[in-house]
């Protein structure tokens, strides 16, 4: 396979500097163009203007901002949760030890990072939101006497403008060494920040095995990843354009909307008459105030920004209710139908975050803990990566009731077991029992059944 790269020449101060010169616009708008460069070369060229446009857009545009939290509310919610399901297939683990196991991943994630500032819950959030943002999350671990700690780095760190072959049919595409299969084989990481905007600055090689890289590969050839982004921030700058130049008109509007007229009188003759805003001036005689019609502000204003709000969501996989917080005229119908796709794109990036991450981690967790003797080395590592089942919050739905009466109809069909009905809401199986076991005992210790619990919390059909 000849691998082939190309590299912009003759690149000027500013443009190694800053990584806008290969941007037009401003920078909260990445305009790529046409052009039939491939995806690496993209990459090389426009990464670093689209990943700062994209930062600049995620701190100072509200909608970029709504989007972000409502991916990490929906993806993430109160966490994602590991349960170890015991099969009875199993050869070597037992239930005692899965849970033991559990017990000691979650007391781990207590603190999860090197510097000590992350959980396991707060790192997950931190990766969601730079993947989301940057468009790729890369997070080196370390082996320490503790077990194994996480280090988001900067995806900055990882220079994508790095290209070059290597012997025996190796190469390095956008700062990632692979094989000449094109299996990832270690990293050029910069030493720090500074030397990013340095040409040729220090940087180390980091072994695949120590680093996990999230993103979302959008082609055969692609590495890296773009922001989320990319392709809103087009609309938004319009969004924030056409909002200043709308303001701007109307404040014109207000402070010059008047003038004297003297039909008899010349013009070196016209008397000044101060003017204070707010105010009521005095006309002279012979002099007649006329009033300027403004266009502003416009009824218009609305309607254009919404139309392009709705580009902007499109782009998000978003609807634009969701994203400018606007439900006014929103039927039932339409509001089911949000939900539903809302879920499935959550459901997706969730899917993607545990794929990409939680499912990597553990196994490269649970494989060191085994090497300091915390886990039984007669554990298989395989029967722990086919027991983790990673879960998080459940979705509301627009009609709870019928949901609850489908879900009770496919039970009856047989359709779903109690475990999969649960973890659609969120919820682990052995968990719930345990829960439900204990409040069963409370309420028997105080004479309750659950029948005469659920009928006094029953709402009053009867009340006006």
């Amino acid at each position: 396979m000849n691998w082939k790269f190309w590299q912009r020449k003759n690149k000027s101060e500013t443009e190694v500097r800053s990584g806008w010169g290969d941007f037009n616009g401003s920078p909260l708008q990445n305009t790529l163009g046409l052009t039939n460069q491939s995806n690496k070369h993209k990459i090389t060229n426009n990464l670093k203007g689209a990943r700062g446009a994209s930062r600049h857009a995620a701190s100072v545009n509200p909608y970029a901002a709504r989007a972000i939290q409502l991916s990490r509310i929906n993806t993430l919610g109160s966490g994602l949760r590991l349960s170890l399901r015991h099969h009875v297939d199993f050869q070597t683990v037992t239930l005692e030890d899965l849970k033991a196991i559990e017990n000691l991943f979650w007391e781990a994630g207590k603190s999860i990072t090197v510097d000590g500032r992350h959980t396991f819950k707060s790192l997950l959030e931190l990766i969601e939101r730079t993947e989301l943002v940057d468009g790729e999350c890369f997070i080196r671990l370390y082996k320490t006497d503790e077990g194994i700690k996480c280090q988001v780095l900067e995806s900055d760190q990882v220079d994508e403008t790095i290209n070059r072959e290597l012997p025996g049919g190796s190469f390095i595409a956008n700062g990632i060494e692979m094989n000449q299969f094109g299996k990832v084989t270690g990293y050029h990481v910069r030493t720090s920040l500074d030397d990013y905007y340095i040409p040729n600055g220090k940087t180390v090689f980091i072994p695949a095995e120590e680093i996990i890289h999230v993103f979302r590969q959008e082609s055969a050839s692609a590495v890296r990843g773009f922001p989320y982004f990319n392709s809103s921030l087009s609309k938004l700058q319009w969004v924030d354009q056409f909002q200043d130049a709308h303001l701007l008109a109307s404040k014109k509007a207000a402070v010059t909307d008047s003038w004297l007229e003297a039909a008899d009188m010349g013009f070196g003759d016209v008397p000044q008459v101060p003017f204070e805003l707010g105010s009521t001036p005095v006309i002279p005689a012979g002099l007649n105030l006329k009033f300027t019609e403004s266009p502003f502000p416009s009824a218009e204003h609305a309607t254009v920004i919404k139309s392009s709000l709705r580009g902007a969501a499109a782009g998000m996989n978003l609807s634009y209710n969701k994203l400018a917080g606007d439900f006014e005229s929103v039927s039932y119908s339409s509001l089911r139908e949000d939900k539903l796709l809302e879920k499935a794109h959550y459901k997706r990036r969730r899917e993607f975050i545990i794929e990409k991450f939680c499912t990597v981690f553990f196994n490269k967790w649970a494989a060191f803990e085994q090497e300091l003797g915390n886990i039984p080395a007669y554990v298989e590592l395989s029967e722990l990566d086919d027991a983790a089942v990673w879960s998080g919050d459940g979705w509301e739905w627009v009609d709870p009731l019928k949901d609850a009466q489908a879900i009770q109809l496919q039970l009856q069909l047989g359709l779903v077991t109690p475990s999969e009905a649960l973890q659609e809401l969120g919820k682990d199986f052995r968990d719930h029992l345990s829960q439900l076991k204990q409040d069963k005992a409370l309420m028997e210790e105080f004479g309750i059944t659950i029948g005469q619990l659920a009928e006094s919390i029953k709402p009053d059909n009867t009340a006006e």
